[in-house]
């Protein structure tokens, strides 16, 4: 696929420039600001402790805020934020959290 004429750097699609075609939210979004990661333990509506996750400090996130998280592959709930620390986890994977609900 060729740009359109009179197509510039920026007009251009984004597979032509070699920029991945990053959509919001997604993980493969390149951090602008380098702002701290911290990680949140957010108490889930299951009969489970609660589950750790992580977010970026730009996102104001504090304890007592409801925020979306998603819970295995397909499955997105509503989480009360119960505890926020700056020490990463001994556990492999932690995903992030979506967004803040209010």
């Amino acid at each position: 696929m060729l740009p359109r004429q009179g197509a510039t750097f920026e007009t251009a699609p984004r597979a032509i420039v070699g920029l991945p075609a990053a959509v919001p939210g997604s993980r493969n979004i390149r951090r602008q600001n380098h702002t701290q990661m911290l990680y949140a333990r957010i108490v889930l509506p299951l009969a489970q402790p609660p589950y750790t996750y992580a977010f970026d400090e730009s996102l104001g996130i504090g304890v007592g805020d409801a925020v979306a998280v998603q819970f295995g592959a397909r499955r997105y709930y509503t989480g009360i934020v119960w505890e926020i620390t700056t020490e990463r986890p001994s556990v492999g994977r932690i995903k992030e959290v979506c967004r803040r609900l209010y």
